[in-house]
C-alpha cells in the first residue's frame, strides 16, 4: 500500500472541504500516473480530473474524499450532488486508498445526494481491481 504523504494526510485531517479534497484528487491522480493514465487536475464544476486511458481514450473523474467521524466509527460518507463525470473516485484519507465507480454503478448506489460505505469497502484489493476494470473499460 502506499502511505499518504504527511503533507497530505494533514491537509485532509485539518477540517476544509477544499483542502481535503485536493489532497484526494492528487492521490487520485497519482493512481492514475502510476497504473499508465496521464492525466491533469482541473478546477471545472463537475470535474476534478482529465485522464487518458492506455488506448488513449479521454475521460472526466470527480473526486470525493472522506474520512471517519467519531460519531460514526468506521464509515465514511460521501456526498456527490453533481454526477456528469464519466468516472467517480472515492477516496479513504485515513488509508490512502481508493474506490473508483462508473456514472451508472454512481447513481443505483446513491440516487439522493449522499450515502455511507464501511471501512471494509476500501481494501487495496479492491482498488487494484477497480483500476484494472477501468483500464479495461476505456481500451
Amino acid at each position: 500500500m502506499i502511505a499518504f504523504p504527511d503533507h497530505l494526510a494533514e491537509a485532509s485531517c485539518r477540517g476544509t472541504n477544499r483542502s481535503s479534497g485536493r489532497a484526494g484528487e492528487i492521490l487520485a491522480s497519482y493512481y492514475f500516473e502510476r497504473c499508465g493514465m496521464p492525466c491533469s487536475i482541473v478546477d471545472r464544476f463537475g470535474t476534478d480530473i482529465w485522464a487518458r486511458s492506455p488506448g488513449g481514450q479521454y475521460f472526466s473523474v470527480e473526486v470525493k474524499s472522506a474520512r471517519t467521524q467519531p460519531a460514526l466509527p468506521d464509515s465514511y460518507i460521501f456526498t456527490v450532488r453533481n454526477k456528469k463525470a464519466d468516472q467517480f473516485v472515492l477516496v479513504c484519507s485515513d488509508n490512502s486508498l481508493i474506490r473508483i465507480l462508473s456514472r451508472d454503478a454512481l447513481t443505483r448506489l446513491c440516487p439522493g445526494g449522499s450515502f455511507r460505505r464501511k471501512g471494509s469497502f476500501f481494501t487495496e484489493e479492491l482498488m487494484w481491481e477497480d483500476i484494472s476494470r477501468l483500464k479495461a473499460a476505456y481500451s
